[in-house]
């Protein structure tokens, strides 16, 4: 199946693949975290300026496109209890007209077993199901790019969080490390103070 949007999933998964190498081979280098939680964050960033690129073209797309919107229209419509109503009365219409009782002025024209009616119901229902198809292959070729940004995002959050980790880690060590001399040079003044007392 077309996807139209085929080259932008192929140009974002290209961008975010090299920005994560990237990331990779900072964190191997070691002493860049600090770079490379910003190059996640600015990746981030792009990600979600794409998806909301994204959604506003395909806004425009469906503005363009007639078929399309009104595949959604028909689709729409169709699942509201309006229609349904409309149904029941169209259909209570169409019956009571067409088993003797005139309604104004309308003679009977599709005897019992009314085959006229079964063949309009059977051609609404093959074009109601293809106008709802058509707007639910539409849908999901949106979702399915959207789903594929997602995950992209969610790979680069993983990531991001991991650096972060490893920052907090280190700070957390080199603060330990820290404390440790503090103690240490506390401890050593108080001996000096205690030699000097005694």
């Amino acid at each position: 199946m077309f996807n139209p949007f085929r080259k932008l999933i192929a140009k974002n998964k290209w961008f975010v693949s090299r920005q994560l190498q990237a990331l990779e081979r900072a964190e191997q280098e070691g002493g860049r975290d600090g770079e490379a939680m910003l190059d996640a964050l600015t990746l981030l960033e792009r990600l979600e300026q794409q998806k909301t690129e994204l959604e506003t073209r395909e806004q425009q797309k469906i503005a363009h496109k007639i078929s399309e919107r009104i595949s959604d229209v028909i689709a729409t419509l169709s699942g509201t209890i309006t229609f349904a109503l409309l149904h029941v009365v169209w259909f209570a219409l169409w019956i009571w007209v067409n088993t003797g009782h005139p309604l104004f002025g309308i003679a009977p024209f599709d005897r019992y077993p009314f085959g006229f009616l079964t063949l309009v119901v059977s051609l609404e229902a093959i074009f109601l199901a293809t106008f709802i198809l058509i707007s639910q292959n539409r849908q999901a070729s949106v979702d399915r790019f959207r789903d594929e940004i997602d995950f992209e995002r969610d790979r680069l959050d993983l990531k991001v969080d991991t650096i972060a980790a490893k920052i907090v880690k280190e700070i957390t060590l080199k603060l330990d490390r820290i404390e440790g001399r503090m103690e240490a040079h506390d401890a050593a003044l108080r001996s000096r103070a205690r030699r000097k007392r005694g």
